[in-house]
């Protein structure tokens, strides 16, 4: 099998190569910072959203803010500031070809901008109710998915129902995951916006129209002095997310200058993360030179009582899952209410900023008694203040935050790029956090977001330009805990490097080669009280190709080394894979596919491997044993309203009976799962 898989990539290699291909896009880079993190069921929703609105309702680059066009993942923080610095000083661009005159902004950044951008009147256009009404556009999405074998929660769940079985702990739903999801928009006034979800496992009627969860929010935008205003569920991101940053944030990734939070002040709420986002009000008022931010929310969250204490839980979950009774149970336990504010002091070069944030929770949190929990939050008043900055003059920017909570703890977060030439810059990425300080909404730049092992860090970035054709990535980051965490019972250390090239052979193709090296310290697999750590390495090799066959098909190749070293043990392991995608202009179809053949030594040895999914949708599996992957998705845009999607992903092992654990065990060597989407635009 291995033979015959290697025979096939040097087939397909030389096919890329013999053929032209794409710039680095979009997908390459929201896929680079989505398999970092290293989650099949991270969501996403609300990075892809952001890209389609804006896609949809174009920026108009004359008017736009740091803020606008920090939601495009291929500028970096030089880039959005010479664009703003070059309309500034030399008036409205006008023509695409001005974009190329703006330093840093090269012929690929280019294309890639006139995707989201328009060309338009410098001044900002006055907010008029009958253009909102004539722009307004809506979008519904309905999705189901499942997976075809009988998991074991559910089969236990059937031989209840038929014969009276008693089972301790069994799933109460159906295997079904449904999705509603609608969004209008009027013009970029005003939004609104409706989700609802059921989770495979959850029964019907826990919640709003039956679904276990529902968000919803009303959003008002740039009106007169009014900002931003959102009322019902929304999104906080202030700062470097120390002191408030509700949302999802992105840390390491192969893009190597990705470690600036640019917060985007309060947006309404598009996710299904049923733990983290606020409920309530929030405004933002441009009082020229200064931006007054205020916000109050009232939320419920899933908490764990704690039985060793009356009237206590033992912290917040994540996990959104309400599929037993225990799970039930535990649903929606803690209120939360939470209020707060940012000011925002910005002149050009300079921006300066502040926010206050308190928590107070209906009970207490006493988190278990162990070592690595004892530095956690405890109690149920929560606050939290920090300062936050940024500045940019003649090629060099600093920015960063620092702050602290109501026991006085600190923590901090600071960086500076540097640009030495259009074609190299380096950015370097200090943060420091006391083992005591933590923040009910936090999102910092880091190793890891968890609270209580004072990490602290250092990390240098580089992008290089050689020349139209080549650009490197790289980073080193050397980062330390001061207390322990799970797996590591003192203080430890890591050391994380990554160094990538991508060389653009012509305007369809490109390929690029990737080498990431980690070692960490971790527990050796000894009995407590007395557990010695040493170190873990695990090195990964990537090499990558992808081609516009024709204006029909394209097609993308990869093959991944990973291997995992700790103490005598060495677990190795590779993936090969192919896709194809082939776009039929009548009717219009877009099939994608990929076969992937995986072989590793055990789990440690896995490799993450982004998928493409339905809208909205990502997959971001890990492959380990041995066996193969193979998945297919039809798009039909049935008309210039509806669009179907159809998604068949089958994974077979070739040395395992059994697929997972627990009430999520699978018996045989195969998993099957179908999703279906559809969408609507009116």
């Amino acid at each position: 099998m291995r033979q015959t898989g290697l025979l096939i990539w040097f087939v397909l290699l030389f096919m890329t190569t013999a053929h032209a291909q794409v710039p680095i896009d979009t997908e390459m880079k929201l896929e680079s910072i989505a398999e970092f993190a290293d989650d099949e069921d991270i969501d996403l929703m609300q990075l892809a959203e952001n890209l389609e609105h804006v896609a949809e309702n174009r920026i108009n680059i004359n008017n736009a803010n740091k803020e606008t066009l920090s939601l495009l993942p291929f500028l970096n923080a030089f880039q959005v500031h010479n664009i703003l610095q070059y309309v500034k000083r030399y008036g409205p661009i006008v023509h695409p070809f001005e974009l190329t005159a703006i330093r840093t902004i090269d012929e690929r950044t280019a294309r890639q901008l006139l995707d989201y951008i328009y060309f338009g009147k410098s001044e900002r256009a006055a907010f008029r109710f009958k253009d909102a009404v004539r722009y307004t556009r809506q979008n519904s999405i309905l999705r189901w998915d499942r997976v075809l074998q009988e998991r074991e929660g559910f089969r236990r769940r059937r031989l209840l129902a038929e014969n009276g079985e008693p089972s301790s702990s069994y799933y109460l739903g159906d295997a079904n995951r449904f999705l509603l999801r609608h969004r209008i928009t009027m013009g970029r006034h005003i939004q609104m916006g409706f989700t609802a979800e059921k989770d495979p496992g959850e029964p019907w009627g826990l919640g709003t129209f039956g679904f276990d969860f529902a968000s919803g929010f009303l959003g008002l935008f740039d009106v007169g002095r009014v900002k931003q205003l959102v009322v019902g569920d929304f999104q906080a991101q202030f700062g470097q997310g120390l002191a408030l940053w509700s949302s999802l944030a992105f840390n390491k990734s192969a893009v190597s200058l990705n470690t600036q939070r640019f917060g985007r002040g309060f947006r309404g709420s598009t996710g299904v993360d049923e733990n983290r986002y606020f409920r309530g009000a929030a405004v933002t008022l441009d009082l020229g030179i200064v931006d007054f931010s205020a916000f109050a929310s009232r939320t419920h969250v899933d908490a764990s009582p704690n039985t060793y204490v009356d009237g206590a839980f033992m912290g917040i979950q994540s996990s959104g899952l309400h599929r037993t009774p225990t799970e039930i149970a535990n649903r929606r336990q803690l209120g939360v209410t939470s209020y707060g504010g940012h000011v925002k002091y910005s002149t050009g070069a300079l921006t300066l900023g502040s926010t206050i944030v308190a928590n107070s929770l209906d009970a207490p949190i006493v988190p278990a008694n162990q070592l690595h929990r004892i530095h956690q939050f405890r109690g149920d008043q929560r606050l939290n203040a920090s300062v936050d900055y940024q500045w940019i003059i003649k090629g060099i920017q600093v920015y960063g935050e620092t702050a602290i909570n109501e026991r006085s703890h600190f923590a901090t977060s600071n960086g500076v790029y540097v640009e030495l030439d259009q074609r190299l810059i380096f950015n370097i990425h200090q943060r420091w956090m006391s083992p005591q300080y933590d923040a009910l909404y936090m999102a910092p730049f880091g190793e890891t977001s968890a609270q209580g092992s004072g990490e602290s860090g250092t990390y240098l970035g580089i992008e290089w330009r050689h020349n139209p054709k080549f650009t490197s990535n790289a980073y080193v980051d050397h980062y330390r805990f001061q207390w322990m965490r799970f797996h590591t019972s003192a203080p430890s250390y890591g050391r994380d490097y990554l160094w990538q090239t991508v060389y653009n052979i012509n305007r369809n193709s490109l390929t690029y080669t990737r080498l990431r090296w980690q070692q960490k310290d971790i527990n050796q697999p000894d009995e407590p009280p007395i557990r010695q750590q040493s170190e873990e390495n695990r090195l990964s090799i990537r090499q990558h190709f992808h081609t516009e066959l024709s204006d029909v098909w394209s097609m993308a190749t990869r093959i991944e080394y990973s291997e995992r070293r700790f103490m005598e043990d060495v677990e190795q392991g590779w993936l090969l894979y192919q896709d194809l995608r082939y776009h039929l202009r009548k009717p219009n179809l877009l099939f994608t596919a990929r076969y992937a053949m995986f072989h590793t030594d055990g789990y440690n040895a896995r490799i993450y491997a982004y998928e493409h999914d339905v809208l909205y949708a990502f997959s971001i599996p890990p492959y380990f044993d041995r066996g193969t992957r193979f998945y297919a998705i039809a798009k039909w845009n049935i008309n210039k309203r509806a669009t179907l999607w159809l998604r068949y992903a089958q994974t077979y092992f070739y040395d395992r009976e059994v697929i997972g654990s627990g009430l999520n065990e699978i018996k045989g060597n195969r998993m099957d799962e179908v999703r279906i989407q559809l969408r609507v635009k009116i």
